[in-house]
């Protein structure tokens, strides 16, 4: 059986909901979320917890799953439920044909019809730089959804939030 004090020092799950910054008006969270349910969840879950926020879901479409087309329609609708919605080039996009792999500017143009503000950028580096540079609230939740890593960039912007 399992003893409450055998949960003292647990931290959680790695990945899941990680802080990487908060402010009195910006927070970034990383979540591992690669499927579209996940995402959605998320997204539920943090406009409940931070009601008055702009939600920007930040998505690198990276895994088998996320980087296929299989789910698009999915992809598109859980990222629907963001404010705002910005999506990298598909993680080793050149493997894919161009039938079988996820289309991040038609997911994009799709949630811009929805009244969404949706934006599919060439690079991370453009993406992030975009973050950095242009605010869309007063008080804004960055989510961002990677079964990977964001790398440099990220950390290039998290820098300039300081």
């Amino acid at each position: 059986f399992l003893k409450c004090s055998n949960l003292k020092d647990y931290q959680g799950v790695a990945r899941r909901q990680d802080v990487l910054f908060e402010s009195d008006t910006v927070k970034v969270i990383e979540d591992f979320a690669h499927h579209p349910t996940a995402i959605r969840l998320c997204i539920e879950s943090f406009q409940n917890c931070y009601a008055g926020y702009a939600i920007v879901a930040v998505f690198e479409p990276r895994s088998n799953t996320s980087a296929t087309n299989v789910l698009e329609a999915e992809f598109t609708e859980a990222l629907g439920y963001a404010d705002h919605v910005m999506i990298t080039p598909v993680h080793r996009g050149e493997i894919y044909t161009d039938d079988r792999r996820i289309n991040p500017k038609g997911m994009a143009a799709v949630l811009a019809n929805r009244c969404r503000s949706a934006e599919a950028y060439d690079s991370k580096e453009a993406l992030f730089e975009s973050l950095a540079s242009e605010r869309r609230a007063d008080k804004e939740l960055v989510l961002l959804f990677t079964n990977g890593s964001f790398g440099a960039p990220l950390q290039k912007y998290l820098q300039s939030l300081v």
